[in-house]
C-alpha cells in the first residue's frame, strides 16, 4: 500500500532577529508552511510474511528507518507492522521524540483492520502521548471506519515542552483473529508554537558570526527553512549555510536570517 510522501516542512510562526541583540524582533513571516516531522515510518524494511501469512519473528528495529522502538508483540508483513493479539492487547511505542515547545502532535496512522481476505470496521486503536519515563500525558481512541486502508489523524495536547515523548499504539481485537496492519506511522509538531516578544534579556538564538548562530537553552533545535534538521542539543554555536534559520529553543521559536 503506498501513499504520497508527506513534505518535510517547518509551520512556526516566528520572530525575525537582526545581527543586533538590542533590536527587538519585528513579526514578519514568510515562512509558509504545515508543520515539523518528528517522526515518518513507512515500514518499508520489512520485507518478510504476507498479509495472510504473518510472521511473527524478528526485530522490531531492523524493520524501521530508526532503532528505540518497543512492542509487546512482534508482527511483520511485507511493508507493514502487523498488531496480532492472541490474548493481551499488543502495543507499539515509539522511539524517544524531542519536543520543544508546548503544542499539540498530530499523529497520521495509515492503517486497516484485515483477517482473511476481509477487511473490517469498528475497531479502536488507542493513541497516547508518554513522557519518556512511561508517564501518560494524553490518550486518544481513534476508530477504524473504513473497510480497508485509510488515514486517520489525532491530536495529543503539550501542556509543559518536555524534551522527550514517545507515542503508543494499542489494539484489541477483543478474541476474534482480527489483525491491524499500520502501513505508516507519522508524527507532527503543530504550528501553534508558543512564542513571546524576544528582547535583548530574553533571547534564546542569535547570530554571533558569520555562517555562526548561538543557541541557549535546555532543548534547542535548528532548522533551515526547507526543514532539514541541522542541530539538536542544549546551548552550542551552530556553524550554518542556509540563509534562512528557524530555532525552536525551550518552547521559543526564532527565525534568523544570515
Amino acid at each position: 500500500m503506498i501513499y504520497p510522501q508527506r513534505a518535510n516542512y517547518i509551520l512556526l510562526s516566528a520572530f525575525l532577529l537582526s545581527a543586533s541583540s538590542e533590536c527587538v524582533a519585528d513579526t514578519a513571516d514568510d515562512c509558509d508552511a504545515d508543520g515539523i516531522t518528528l517522526l515518518d515510518e513507512p515500514f518499508d524494511r520489512s520485507l518478510s510474511g504476507s498479509m495472510d501469512h504473518i510472521s511473527y519473528s524478528g526485530d522490531i528495529d531492523s524493520c524501521t528507518g530508526i532503532s528505540g522502538w518497543y512492542t509487546s508483540a512482534i508482527g511483520l508483513c511485507e511493508g507493514h507492522f502487523v498488531f496480532a493479539p492472541a490474548i493481551d492487547p499488543v502495543t507499539l511505542v515509539t522511539p524517544p521524540l524531542s519536543v520543544s515547545v508546548a503544542s499539540p502532535l498530530r499523529v497520521t496512522m495509515a492503517m486497516a483492520e484485515y483477517n482473511n481476505e476481509r477487511y473490517y470496521t469498528g475497531a479502536s486503536v488507542e493513541v497516547t502521548l508518554l513522557h519518556d519515563n512511561g508517564d501518560t500525558v494524553s490518550v486518544r481512541p481513534v476508530e477504524i471506519t473504513q473497510a480497508g486502508f485509510a488515514e486517520y489523524e489525532v491530536s495529543l495536547d503539550i501542556a509543559q515542552p518536555p524534551c522527550d515523548v514517545r507515542i503508543m499504539l494499542s489494539y484489541d481485537n477483543g478474541g476474534s483473529n482480527r489483525k491491524l496492519f499500520l502501513d505508516r506511522l507519522t508524527v507532527t509538531q503543530s504550528s501553534e508554537a508558543s512564542t513571546e516578544a524576544i528582547t535583548s534579556d530574553s533571547a534564546r538564538a542569535w547570530i554571533s558570526g558569520q555562517h555562526e548562530i548561538t543557541v541557549d537553552g535546555r532543548c534547542a533545535r535548528v532548522f533551515a527553512i526547507d526543514g532539514r534538521c541541522l542541530y539538536e542539543g542544549s546551548s552550542a554555536v551552530v556553524r550554518v549555510n542556509a540563509p534562512v534559520i528557524i530555532a525552536v529553543v525551550d518552547g521559543i521559536a526564532v527565525k534568523l536570517r544570515l
